[in-house]
């Protein structure tokens, strides 16, 4: 199975800027934080996704999860620590790979977290079938088969399993040419393919044979994300075209920052949607 380069080149290229503005040395995550009155700030918002993730499905010490993109292993460790459950991350990035099971070691949380360098492809091939009660995803979606992969996570779990997802979804209505240009915009300069509904995806997930299947929409409580890296991208841009003329900066940097300010654009328009998908494996 042949990897996706540009896909790992771009976090690559792009860690430094989430290290310098996003706060990675405490959160180890990349993702949107949710906020809400006990969670301002910005690592605290961050941190908070993965707790209210956990809770959607009710992880705990007994289950074994599967964090399929894992990326520097912020969810995974973060489960190990607080829930002592056993997690398994995956990701296609060695150095994200390195970096996470680094943190492991040091932090004493080796047999309870592990991660493995692996396309999520390769679920079928190198994971076994029914070895886990969580298949866990945050932001990964658009550089997935979002379809096959519903199916490869069912396939993962155990009888009554669940899976539990967040991530961006485009809205269910047409979009002008404009409100495409912003878009396609924001997910090309983050390396990504395309954005499907919400209703799209958890018709995947019930074709692959989920039940109980859920959809929260969760815009208002990542705006203060999205703002951050709009803000942050509109300060640095300018600095960041004359790096790129001068050959310190690559395109795809570029792309990126440009990508966090379209993102905010398109939330401001209503143009997509933070969703967080939950479902369960049925007893046959």
């Amino acid at each position: 199975m042949s990897k996706e380069p540009d896909v790992v080149t771009y976090y690559n290229q792009t860690h430094l800027g989430y290290r310098l503005f996003w706060n990675l040395a405490r959160t180890y995550s990349m993702h949107y934080g949710l906020r809400d009155d006990q969670h301002r700030s910005h690592v605290a918002s961050v941190l908070n996704l993965i707790r209210v993730l956990a809770n959607t499905v009710d992880i705990n010490e007994r289950d074994e999860v599967l964090d399929v993109g894992c990326g520097f292993g912020g969810s995974s460790l973060w489960l190990a620590e607080h829930l002592g459950c056993r997690v398994t991350g995956i990701d296609i990035n060695p150095t994200e790979i390195a970096f996470a099971q680094r943190q492991a070691r040091e932090r004493g949380l080796e047999e309870r977290a592990r991660f493995l360098e692996m396309d999520y492809r390769e679920m079928d091939k190198r994971l076994e079938a029914e070895a886990y009660t969580v298949v866990w995803q945050i932001e990964t979606l658009i550089y997935a088969d979002r379809r096959a992969f519903a199916f490869d996570a069912f396939r993962r779990l155990r009888e009554n399993g669940r899976i539990v997802i967040a991530d961006y979804f485009s809205r269910p209505r047409a979009y002008n040419r404009d409100e495409e240009r912003i878009l396609d915009g924001w997910v090309q300069g983050w390396a990504g393919k395309d954005l499907i509904t919400g209703d799209q995806f958890v018709r995947h997930l019930d074709d692959a044979g989920f039940s109980d299947i859920r959809f929260e929409n969760r815009n208002e409580d990542v705006w203060a994300s999205s703002r951050r890296m709009a803000m942050v991208s509109t300060l640095t841009t300018p600095l960041g075209r004359c790096l790129q003329t001068l050959g310190i900066r690559t395109p795809m940097q570029t792309a990126n920052s440009r990508g966090a300010v379209l993102q905010y654009r398109g939330i401001k328009r209503g143009l997509w949607v933070y969703g967080i998908v939950s479902g369960r494996k049925a007893a046959e």
